[in-house]
């Protein structure tokens, strides 16, 4: 079976390596280019595998690692198909995950050679997309340090990560999302029967998830390093629009958080080149572009693509409601401070949208937007451990002061009539209104975010 464990090998020695890349552990991961650029899918299957296997009851089967043909059981046979029929993977690739699976059994005396397939199947699914998260985090950008020390192994990653954003891997990761989600894998594996007791749903489960948030991962972090075009831009803005969910416990899902923090990441907008103050900056605003260190290069183009700002513009400004109203809110947040922050380069660019500033950043307050990421968003066990979206959600608020002043002057003198509110009723015995404006108070504490991360 391929479990890419060579795979995750290959790429978890490169970095931990001084050396250039071994010829070998290259070519490993360049042979699994297609199966990076498509996580979710698998190889076209084989119709002489499919009969091969149909006829292994009476004429055995050659199976790797064991010198004999060994003949199968019908009943394996059968498992092998729905297997097949069930991933919509290879014959010889289902026949070899069950037989890992029957191995297993002694380990896992609760489930059958069939439920332990599905399991295993998954778990090469985690791997993979492990994988993919593991080499955005080598390549060479704007935000952070590659985690890889030799530069022949950060060149060498760059360029593949170059090579499949080329070949859409960023749309096919976002349309992989889509597909891609527990509830559409919990009814096909129910007409299979394949799911087993609560421990067989859970480890499932997990396998899931964590195919979904390496995946998601792996955009983020390549947003973090190199800016995303139109198309990148308009698949995120589409899946947070129509797809994210929040969890029971009320946060925002892992997936949803990482593709926002792409999109705030996404929508930078650089006009200027770096000077040596900027440069030395360990964090950048929203807006400002600049390399972490001299070494970093800049990023290409300096120019404003007035079809990138029209399209998100566009779709900001609509009235289509999204799944999660507040969470366009937060977009559109982020979209009025990017306008407002480049107000000039883009009224140079022919562009003037400075009129709809005020009104995007009144919508986004209107949605409440401030007390939805103090509830939702950042209360994510996730926001909490990952530096650079900490960082990024802090520039923003930060930003809003800064860009926004007559918006954050408006929420002060709010602040002091629900005071004064609050006063009079305490005063005079009355009951507290249930709709009292907050949005100062939430705002005062996302500014003091600052505090959840020890980077600063």
């Amino acid at each position: 079976m391929h479990d890419f464990t060579a795979l995750f090998e290959a790429l978890r020695s490169m970095f931990s390596s001084n050396e250039q890349i071994d010829t070998m552990k290259a070519h490993i991961i360049i042979q699994n280019k297609d199966n990076l650029l498509n996580v979710i899918s698998n190889k076209p299957r084989d119709s002489t595998h499919h009969d091969t296997i149909a006829r292994a009851d009476r004429d055995g089967i050659q199976i790797e690692g064991i010198p004999e043909r060994r003949k199968l059981p019908r009943t394996v046979i059968e498992e092998c198909f729905a297997l097949s029929d069930l991933f919509d993977i290879d014959e010889h690739q289902s026949l070899l995950i069950l037989l890992e699976g029957e191995s297993l059994l002694p380990n896992y005396p609760d489930c059958t050679r069939g439920l332990l397939a599905v399991q295993l199947y998954y778990e090469s699914k985690e791997r993979l997309s492990a994988c993919l998260a593991y080499l955005m985090a080598g390549i060479r950008g704007r935000t952070f340090q590659p985690l890889i020390k030799s530069e022949d192994l950060i060149d060498f990653c760059s360029h593949f990560v170059d090579e499949l954003v080329s070949q859409r891997l960023i749309e096919n990761i976002v349309d992989q999302l889509i597909r891609f989600q527990f509830s559409t894998e919990e009814q096909k594996l129910y007409s299979k029967a394949g799911l087993g007791n609560v421990r067989h749903r859970r480890r499932v489960y997990d396998y899931i998830r964590n195919v979904r948030c390496f995946q998601s991962k792996a955009l983020f972090l390549y947003s973090c390093q190199v800016r995303l075009n139109q198309s990148h831009i308009m698949a995120i803005i589409n899946y947070l629009a129509k797809y994210t969910t929040v969890q029971e416990d009320g946060v925002i899902d892992d997936s949803a958080l990482y593709l926002l923090g792409a999109f705030l990441y996404g929508i930078t907008l650089k006009t200027t080149s770096a000077t040596t103050q900027s440069i030395h900056k360990q964090q950048f605003s929203l807006q400002e572009d600049q390399p972490l260190s001299p070494s970093t290069p800049l990023t290409a183009g300096t120019t404003i693509d007035p079809a990138f700002i029209t399209a998100i513009h566009d779709t900001l400004t609509s009235d289509e409601r999204w799944v999660i109203p507040e969470l366009k809110a937060v977009c559109q947040l982020a979209w009025a401070i990017t306008l407002r922050a480049r107000l000039q380069a883009l009224t140079e660019a022919g562009i003037n949208n400075a009129e709809d500033i005020e009104t995007l950043a009144d919508m986004a307050v209107e949605s409440h937007v401030f007390a939805f990421m103090i509830h939702t968003v950042i209360k994510s066990p996730l926001f909490q451990q990952e530096e650079f979206i900490i960082r990024r959600f802090h520039v923003l608020f930060v930003d809003f002061i800064y860009y926004l002043p007559f918006k954050l002057k408006e929420l002060r003198v709010q602040a002091e009539d629900t005071a004064r509110t609050i006063e009079d009723c305490e005063r005079f015995g009355k009951v507290l209104p249930d709709n009292l404006p907050r949005d100062y108070e939430y705002l005062l504490e996302l500014v003091n975010l600052k505090k959840l991360c020890v980077l600063y």
